[in-house]
């Protein structure tokens, strides 16, 4: 199984680049990272990956890493977003070998394990949703 067709030499070629990401909640962005460089697949440059930081109005935050660049993140510092809004989409930046997002979750100093419950997710097909 491989993740992107042909030999995978372009960003284009792997099946998440340019995608759309999604807000985890409804919460406010705390935090936003862009770091203007994108790899190419295969090769890292060091630094780091663009990001989304969102804050839950219990204090827990998000974290989206690897988001692609300036003109495709969508949301600014302090902006409200609700569940399933598009944020930004799926990059290649920072410490990273291929296109992908990484997601962290924690509260005050403690990392929470992620969950995802498909029966409540609103399943959408990002590539076609155009906001």
């Amino acid at each position: 199984m491989q993740s992107f067709t042909g030999k995978g030499h372009k960003n284009e070629d792997w099946f998440g680049y340019n995608k759309q990401v999604l807000a985890p909640c409804d919460c406010t962005v705390e935090k936003v990272y862009i770091n203007p460089i994108t790899n190419q697949p295969g090769i890292q440059t060091p630094g780091r990956a663009s990001s989304i930081t969102f804050e839950k109005p219990d204090g827990t935050k998000i974290s989206y890493a690897h988001v692609k660049d300036v003109k495709d993140v969508k949301v600014q510092v302090g902006d409200k977003v609700k569940a399933g809004d598009i944020v930004a989409k799926v990059g290649n930046n920072g410490w990273a070998r291929n296109p992908h997002i990484h997601i962290a979750a924690w509260k005050g100093s403690i990392p929470m394990q992620i969950q995802f419950d498909q029966q409540t997710l609103e399943l959408k097909n990002r590539g076609l949703i155009k906001k």
